[in-house]
């Protein structure tokens, strides 16, 4: 289970990453 939430919030950090770099 925590391995599961800790993939989640690795997503999340990842789709912030990707809209970061989307923007310029």
């Amino acid at each position: 289970m925590a391995k599961f939430k800790l993939d989640e919030i690795d997503h999340q950090i990842l789709d912030m990453l990707i809209d970061n770099t989307r923007i310029p």
